[in-house]
């Protein structure tokens, strides 16, 4: 599915390819100073969906390395990348892992985000603006989850989760029915 928005000095391309969004916007006028091409990217896993019980594992993308605008639920996201949101960028995430992320400028785990009952640990922004607070989310909101550092939000916690895989829990695991149903 492509849209495309062409004039003399103006061009917009927007295609989605399976579940990834691209769009190519541009613009060529007489000033140097005022011409730009802008590349957007989104989703390098999965891009404006709902997903369930999957693992979405090493893929990069601009904006939302595993995901992007996806409602996703008991989903482990790892070893993903992004400019922003590492694992998840503008998502909604219940019950789901994010390790081992990372992101460039902000939110190695995720970035403006909603997560709920989520482990989000061992997420990465090395050298990035919003480093370290910014390491695992960044512009986001969590309730119930397993976070480090400590982040606002009902019944959060930040102890370490002790998994047996990227996103396996071992037995034993603090983060083990705590939850909110």
């Amino acid at each position: 599915l492509s849209f495309a928005t062409v004039s003399d000095r103006y061009m917009n391309f927007s295609t989605k390819a399976g579940y990834h969004y691209n769009t190519v916007d541009t613009w060529c006028g007489k000033s140097i100073n005022k011409n730009y091409i802008h590349f957007r990217f989104q989703g390098g896993g999965a891009n404006q969906g709902t997903i369930r019980n999957c693992l979405i594992i090493g893929n990069s993308s601009p904006y939302g390395g595993g995901a992007a605008g996806c409602n996703l639920s008991g989903c482990a996201l790892t070893r993903n990348s992004a400019m922003f949101g590492g694992a998840s960028y503008y998502g909604d995430l219940t019950n789901s892992t994010l390790t081992c992320n990372s992101a460039s400028d902000s939110g190695g785990g995720a970035h403006l985000a909603s997560l709920k009952n989520c482990v989000i640990y061992y997420n990465s922004v090395p050298g990035g603006p919003y480093s370290p607070n910014g390491a695992n989310v960044s512009s986001s909101t969590l309730e119930y989850c397993c976070a480090f550092p400590l982040t606002s939000g009902a019944g959060n916690f930040d102890t370490e989760p002790q998994l047996a895989s990227a996103w396996r829990l071992a037995t034993g695991s603090p983060c083990y029915r705590s939850g909110n149903p």
